[in-house]
């Protein structure tokens, strides 16, 4: 299992860990105790490969941690629905743990939203995500942050803008605890910036988020996506 997730790398009859983080956490788990093991690379999966809800998924089933198992299924069903894809084409075990979860109607709002936001029905977007319930886990509840500053970025109202932005604020250190939403949450918190007379602030986020991703991008490929995502953002700091 290690090997197909990319954990270990096999060669030559000699296996070794992709990364040290994924040793210093198996060093102490003992090999036939199969709980254990993927509670540690449930650990490891969200520093190194935190956008693969997906996989992420599936790792916390076989940790019998089940309402992360729903969030991250319900994350990448959020992801395919950004990608402009029907969340119901993901793998039927994903689909089983959303329903499990009683996440289906969470996720169908979220899209709801999403559609009207992409048809400049921002009124209806905001609805849409205040029909959300208010127990949702803390991803999920930043996963409508995201979209509800997004929305109120997206009209012609200062006020909205500067509304969208103090939400974004509240999640600014979240990229410690998941980084690719909390990447996903400044770069939108940049380009909100961006509009500002005085660009100072976004070019202090712009350092931030630099730093941030310098860091992973030698063991994270969406890391290399975010520069680029940023660098086109970021330009707009320096227009005269």
């Amino acid at each position: 299992y290690c090997r197909d997730e990319d954990v270990l790398d096999l060669s030559e009859g000699f296996g070794r860990f992709v990364h040290d983080l994924y040793r210093q956490y198996f060093l102490n788990v003992g090999v036939d105790d199969r709980v254990a093991i993927h509670e540690r690379l449930s650990f490891c999966l969200r520093l190194l490969r935190p956008g693969e809800y997906d996989l992420r998924c599936l790792n916390s089933l076989k940790a019998e941690m089940p309402t992360d198992a729903g969030t991250f299924a319900a994350q990448a069903a959020l992801q395919l629905s950004r990608e402009g894809q029907a969340w119901r084409k993901l793998p039927p075990t994903i689909r089983q743990v959303i329903e499990d979860s009683n996440l289906v109607g969470v996720i169908d709002d979220f899209v709801t939203a999403l559609n009207h936001l992409n048809h400049y029905r921002y009124v209806q977007c905001l609805g849409a995500l205040d029909s959300l319930p208010r127990d949702l886990s803390k991803n999920l509840h930043a996963e409508a942050d995201y979209l509800r500053a997004m929305c109120l970025m997206s009209t012609r109202s200062e006020n909205d803008r500067a509304e969208g932005r103090a939400i974004l604020e509240r999640w600014g250190d979240y990229h410690t605890d998941e980084p690719e939403l909390g990447v996903r949450i400044m770069q939108l918190l940049l380009f909100g910036l961006t509009h500002l007379t005085n660009k100072d602030d976004g070019r202090d986020l712009e350092q931030r988020i630099r730093q941030t991703l310098t860091d992973r991008i030698s063991f994270d490929a969406a890391a290399k996506d975010a520069m680029y995502t940023m660098d086109r953002c970021s330009g707009w700091l320096y227009q005269p």
